[in-house]
């Protein structure tokens, strides 16, 4: 989704410069708006899987609760079940964010760009 870029941060620092409130508010509206369009398209059983490269809550589990809250035909899935369900060879990356189901990466912990991931399922009704 469109983001701040803030978990770019620390290779792009200029960027901090074109931060506000304002603009922070945009992105967040902007992506609640891409799930609920996005929604439209998933059959039950299927996934939307949404991703941004910032760290701000505002951006990342805040869109995704209320788009739940919205949404009561979608589940969030937990990362880590996906991630063992696959063939990945890395060990499973530990959250940093505040909801244990989501997926965030921040560079000071993982030594790699900020990340947000959340995965969820539209459920047969």
């Amino acid at each position: 989704a469109p983001c701040s870029g803030s978990g770019t941060w620390r290779r792009n620092p200029e960027q901090r410069w074109r931060y506000s409130n304002e603009r922070l508010q945009n992105f967040a509206d902007t992506q609640g708006a891409l799930l609920a369009e996005g929604a439209t398209l998933i059959k039950p059983g299927g996934y939307i899987v949404y991703l941004t490269c910032s760290v701000f809550c505002e951006e990342n589990e805040d869109v995704v609760q209320a788009f739940l809250t919205g949404n009561t035909s979608f589940t969030l899935i937990d990362y880590r079940d996906v991630w063992a369900a696959s063939d990945a060879l890395d060990a499973c990356p530990e959250t940093s964010a505040k909801v244990s189901k989501v997926l965030q990466l921040v560079p000071h912990m993982h030594d790699c760009d900020g990340f947000f991931v959340a995965i969820m399922q539209h459920l047969a009704v």
